[in-house]
């Protein structure tokens, strides 16, 4: 059993069975962290610790169910690079097996020789209705460069969805944003870290966007 952050159960809400994944799994850790985004936290989500050596990721299947719930005519998932592309590619294969209608799944973003982050030319193949899915949302600065970049099919997409919405007050999109799992997490937005001041957060690796 994994040591959990105090007071996490009061901290989320959602799907029961996501929860218990990320408890058992142990994606939920403790700790000072800086984010991919540049803001900082206590509570981090190591979501690699979800996947499922190459096999279905648990839950995968109740945010495809989510989805079509959402709206039955989605026909592409936009997923950002690493495991936001697993879980669209996954997602899409199970909504394509639950409604019988073709879903396809898209990975929106590549790092180059050099790590930095380049859209993939898979993106000219993509058929509205959209939803760009990803495993976590914290600023939603992913899911709007996705959008952009989709240029002309932008207004194609229909919805954000995660297994975990970690957004802070104040992050609102236009978009509805569909997640499997609410979380109340301490955040602050690069610069206002408690522990370091004004200067970047000193923590090492990043984690969740």
């Amino acid at each position: 059993m994994y040591n959990l952050p105090h007071g996490f159960y009061s901290l989320v809400e959602g799907d029961d069975e996501t929860i218990a994944a990320l408890v058992n799994r142990g994606v939920v850790l403790s700790g000072h962290r800086q984010l991919s985004g540049g803001g900082c936290t206590d509570i981090y989500l190591e979501m690699a610790n979800l996947s499922n050596d190459g096999h279905e990721i648990p839950v995968v299947r109740n945010l495809a169910y989510l989805l079509l719930r959402h709206n039955p005519e989605i026909r592409t998932l936009v997923g950002p690079e690493t495991l936001g592309a697993v879980i669209a590619k996954q997602a899409a294969e199970l909504m394509c097996e639950i409604s019988g209608r073709s879903v396809i799944s898209v990975a929106a973003l590549h790092k180059d020789q050099g790590g930095k982050l380049i859209l993939a030319s898979e993106l000219l193949k993509i058929v509205p209705p959209i939803a760009i899915v990803d495993d976590v949302t914290t600023t939603l600065n992913t899911n709007r460069t996705v959008e952009q970049a989709l240029g002309s099919l932008r207004g194609g997409v229909v919805a954000y969805a995660c297994v975990v919405d970690r957004r802070p007050p104040g992050v609102e999109t236009d978009q509805p944003t569909i997640s499997l799992v609410r979380a109340n997490f301490p955040y602050w937005p690069p610069g206002k870290c408690p522990k370091h001041g004004d200067q970047l957060c000193l923590a090492t690796a990043p984690a969740d966007p």
